[in-house]
């Protein structure tokens, strides 16, 4: 199974979510090769839930709170996202390590609190362009911790000049880097995540070590996300 997750960072609305559902819906329905994620802004989980909940389509959202519960405003808990029915929840994306300044450790608690409630944290790493592999291996072990308790969260590698650029790393790249953090996150599905679109995601999701994608701007709309998750079921159909 190739997982594809759509990342819509802080777009949307009501009705662009219906329309997006009500193609989404029946079309994953034809496709026995991928296993699709939706994250959306928070306020659109509920309306997440009650479009996709029983078709086979996983919602969930794009950050979460280490912490339970208390007077920290404008933060959401693990357990309100459950309490929603949130299956999985982007954790540590390079857009919240920029803008937020988040790192390792809070990276790692904000994950064992999904965990901990039941969601599938999908934990982000990537380097900047002419940073090397020991970047990525420190994100790694931060992110996961030693004590094992994330085993079975999703990783995802985002070289972050590829993110929202046009950029994508090329397949020699990809290869490597999801091979060195296959190794030593071994337990762990590696997504890429960078400029993916219907034109390159056959040939990332055939590379060795690559489990799936994180898709940013094609995932908004059936018009581009619709091609992307129907080559992405051609390509795996035919590996």
């Amino acid at each position: 199974m190739t997982w594809i997750i759509a990342n819509w960072k802080m777009q949307g609305s009501v009705s662009a979510l219906r329309a997006f559902a009500e193609g989404l819906v029946p079309l994953v329905s034809t496709l026995s090769r991928v296993q699709v994620v939706v994250c959306v802004p928070f306020p659109y989980l509920l309306l997440a839930r009650d479009m996709f909940q029983g078709t086979g389509v996983f919602w969930g959202a794009q950050d979460v709170s280490p912490l339970s519960n208390g007077p920290h405003t404008g933060d959401v808990s693990a357990a309100m996202l459950q309490d929603v029915g949130a299956t999985h929840v982007i954790v540590g994306h390079s857009e919240r390590r920029r803008d937020h300044g988040e790192r390792g450790a809070w990276v790692h608690d904000k994950a064992l609190a999904a965990k901990a409630h039941g969601i599938v944290p999908i934990l982000c790493v990537g380097e900047a362009e002419g940073q090397t592999q020991r970047v990525i291996t420190r994100q790694v072990h931060e992110a996961l911790g030693e004590d094992g308790a994330l085993a079975g969260s999703l990783m995802a590698y985002e070289p972050l000049w590829a993110i929202g650029t046009g950029k994508t790393a090329d397949g020699a790249t990809i290869a490597t880097m999801h091979r060195h953090i296959a190794h030593i996150a071994p337990h762990h599905p590696v997504l890429y995540g960078g400029s993916v679109t219907a034109d390159n995601v056959g040939t990332i999701v055939n590379l060795p070590h690559v489990s799936g994608v994180l898709v940013g701007g094609a995932s908004v709309r059936m018009e581009t996300f619709a091609p992307l998750l129907l080559a992405a079921h051609k390509a795996r159909e035919s590996a």
